[in-house]
């Protein structure tokens, strides 16, 4: 599974390599490096971020190798570009066989390289090149993974009261966590800013943060998939048939969420509903759904959950009643919506910690209010639009309710997207992850992209 080296990977890249001959060239006239400290540059060099490892291989006679290995659908794919570079003063311009030009300021010291840009730091460690270097610290990564899927086996063991519970507040942990992602990510369609107020990178395949929401979400669906497959596959657990199913049907909730709201971001995406022990997934056996067909698949497993955990803070059928309502606008159904969302009162928000999730907190504060009675009036008075100046009326009431959550989808929904964000028809969808489309050849990037 090769995988295209992002813009991201490949500046940074660029820039550890200006790093190691800035310190050891010469002021020579051709600015390629020569002699001395320059000799002893030479070598072999990795630095990690999150899913990826990069190795960086540099020749005194300015041409090197840098290899990006990252780690998706539960193993790794690495891919290798070679690298041209000049040395001007200060400044190193670096040309990759693939990716953009790049010129950097950097310095070392030791056997590290530092580098800062801005207000960013990259470190990197001299190594040997050897491949059992890269594969320890791939062993490292996937041993760190955040909270791993209990041992058990879904079908082989059986699983506490008290592990199901775990896995529920994970679940619930980490669609928090994705939530904030996709919010950030429609910020900046809608403002061209971070939560901070900082001007942000145009979103691209290869936009960081156009990866970490698509990620997110399928950790959020992985995890549910996980708990489903435990409680229909495991036997004696010493619960209730009526508590089980109540577990399920809060995981599929759950999952329903993610799904209708990537379908919202995405447009056509893969629908996975079973969870394979071993991560072993063929990327290419996946089902790929339109928005339209997948509103109806969540839409006939809404209308199943029957079961529900009488837990705090907690999924409710009031939330997937207003879940059905949403649903039912996307499809352009707007006179079944207004059936159901007349009357219903769902409570539920995402709960966020200060303390546990801090950078969460600071930008969007003690919750992320999901299906509460304020947004399911609005949602309400959607489906009862009848002219433009009510579609707008109906976004200002957005805003001055201070909701964040679903605001982009239903700007969408009434033709209000484009003329709010300035943007193109085609960045009405966002584009797939580059690395995705490489690693699935089922997925087919959005237009325009």
């Amino acid at each position: 599974m090769n995988k295209t080296i992002t813009s991201r990977l490949m500046a940074a890249l660029m820039l550890l390599v200006c790093m190691a001959w800035l310190t050891a060239c010469s002021d020579n006239d051709d600015g390629s490096p020569e002699g001395g400290v320059a000799n002893e540059m030479a070598g072999h060099w990795y630095y990690t971020d999150d899913n990826v490892i990069w190795s960086l291989t540099f020749k005194a006679d300015g041409t090197g190798t840098a290899t990006v290995n990252t780690y998706a659908y539960g193993g790794w794919a690495a891919e290798t570009t070679t690298l041209q570079y000049t040395i001007a003063d200060n400044l190193v311009t670096i040309k990759p066989a693939r990716g953009e030009v790049f010129v950097g300021v950097a310095g070392i010291v030791g056997n590290s390289l530092s580098l800062t840009d801005g207000d960013v730091v990259f470190m990197l460690t001299r190594y040997d090149g050897s491949e059992s270097k890269i594969n320890e610290l791939k062993a490292e990564y996937e041993d760190n993974l955040i909270d791993p899927l209990p041992s058990v086996s879904p079908g082989n063991e059986n699983m506490s009261q008290g592990e199901l519970d775990n896995i529920v507040n994970l679940l619930y942990r980490d669609l928090g966590g994705y939530e904030y992602k996709q919010l950030l990510l429609e910020k900046i369609r809608l403002t061209g800013k971070d939560f901070q107020g900082n001007r942000a990178n145009p979103i691209t395949p290869n936009s960081n943060i156009v990866y970490d929401t698509w990620t997110a979400a399928f950790t959020v669906i992985n995890k549910a998939n996980f708990l489903v497959a435990a409680i229909e596959n495991s036997d004696n657990t010493g619960l209730d048939e009526q508590t089980l199913r109540a577990y399920a049907d809060e995981a599929r909730a759950i999952r329903c969420i993610v799904y209708l709201n990537i379908a919202q971001l995405w447009g056509n995406v893969p629908y996975i509903t079973t969870y394979d022990k071993d991560n072993n997934v063929d990327a290419t056996q996946m089902q790929i759904l339109s928005p339209q067909d997948l509103y109806a698949e969540l839409d006939n497993t809404l209308r199943n959950i029957d079961m529900l955990a009488d837990r705090e803070h907690g999924v409710t059928k009031e939330t997937v009643k207003a879940m059905l309502g949403e649903i039912a606008l996307c499809r352009g159904n707007r006179e079944e919506a207004a059936q159901l969302l007349s009357g219903c009162q769902p409570d539920f928000s995402i709960v966020v910690s200060e303390q546990d999730s801090p950078e969460i907190y600071q930008a969007l504060g003690d919750r992320i209010p999901n299906y509460t009675p304020e947004k399911t009036n609005l949602l309400l008075q959607e489906a009862m639009l009848g002219s433009n100046a009510d579609a707008h009326t109906l976004a200002e009431a957005w805003r001055a309710n201070g909701l964040s959550w679903g605001y982009w989808s239903m700007l969408k929904r009434i033709g209000l997207a484009q003329e709010t964000a300035g943007c193109e028809e085609h960045e009405l969808l966002m584009p797939l992850p580059q690395i995705e489309l490489e690693v699935n050849a089922a997925l087919k990037q959005n237009p325009g992209y």
